[in-house]
């Protein structure tokens, strides 16, 4: 009973903590929400088996970093940053049969480059399957929407 409720109470430690991560984040970098529709045309794309977006929010960065556990989600990394202020794009490569399971986030840079790619535990799921596809996804955006997106001023709400 002693292990279970010590495991009990870190889990409820881990989830207040996440939850305070994401109630700062979203406050911190509520640019990517704002961006996000106008993002999503720019960016979405889907083939075959696999499709990708931009990230939401803040909130769904945190998350796909603490899922996939690797650090994109960690506000000391800058990714989170990075993508409010146009800098860089943090995309999610999912399957198309579960569109809401974390698979793999992809950060591209402001001019459209791929600038790398992990799934969970910063491993390479099906490497070079996906190396393939992203490179053809970034060869079919269209460069000038990409540069007007990572150049647009969002107005403060």
């Amino acid at each position: 009973d002693l292990l279970r409720a010590h495991d009990e109470t870190i889990a409820e430690s881990d989830d207040r903590q996440t939850t305070e991560q994401i109630l700062k984040a979203e406050k911190q970098y509520s640019n990517i929400a704002r961006r996000y529709k106008k993002a999503a045309g720019v960016y979405s794309y889907k083939k075959g088996r696999l499709m990708i977006r931009p990230a939401m929010s803040a909130k769904e960065i945190v998350e796909e970093g603490r899922t996939l556990h690797h650090c994109v989600g960690n506000e000391d990394t800058g990714y989170l940053r990075k993508h409010n202020m146009g800098e860089d794009i943090i995309l999610v490569l999912r399957s198309v049969k579960a569109p809401d399971k974390p698979y793999v986030t992809v950060e591209l840079t402001k001019d459209g480059e791929l600038n790398q790619w992990y799934g969970i535990h910063d491993s390479k799921p099906d490497e070079k399957k996906i190396d393939r596809w992203l490179n053809k996804y970034v060869k079919s955006l269209d460069l000038e929407k990409v540069r007007r997106e990572a150049h647009r001023k969002i107005k403060a709400s």
